[in-house]
C-alpha cells in the first residue's frame, strides 16, 4: 500500500520547459510517488520526459502532444514510491518545450522521511 504523501508541486508551462520539483530539505528522503502532464501546441509533436533524482534515474519518456485542442495526458504513480538517491536531493519531473502555442502542466507528489 502507497503512504500518504506530503509533498507535492505542480508548474505550468507555455513554449519552456516545464518541471516540478520536489525538495524534502536538509536531511529527509523524498520518494516520487507519482505525476501527471498535460500538453497541447499549434502542432502535433512528441515531446521527452523526464525525472531526475531518483534510484534509477534519470528516467525518460516520450509523451505525444496533441495539435489544437487535442490534450495529452499521461498519469503515472509508483506503488512503492520511486526514493531519491539520497537525503536533500531534490527529485524533478520535467516535459520538454512543446513548441508554439505549447501550454503544459506538470504535477509530482511525493512522500518525505
Amino acid at each position: 500500500m502507497q503512504a500518504a504523501c506530503n509533498m507535492a508541486n505542480g508548474a505550468n508551462g507555455t513554449t519552456g520547459v516545464t518541471t516540478a520539483t520536489l525538495s524534502p530539505g536538509a536531511d529527509k528522503l523524498a520518494h516520487l510517488a507519482g505525476f501527471a502532464v498535460s500538453a497541447r501546441a499549434t502542432g502535433a509533436t512528441d515531446v521527452t520526459l523526464t525525472v531526475t533524482g531518483v534510484v534509477g534515474g534519470p528516467l525518460t519518456a516520450d509523451v505525444d502532444v496533441g495539435a489544437g485542442t487535442a490534450v495529452a495526458r499521461t498519469v503515472i504513480n509508483f506503488d512503492p514510491p520511486l526514493p531519491a538517491t539520497a537525503k536533500g536531493v531534490d527529485i524533478t519531473v520535467s516535459l520538454a518545450a512543446v513548441g508554439a502555442g505549447g501550454v503544459t502542466t506538470v504535477w509530482a507528489w511525493g512522500v518525505k522521511e
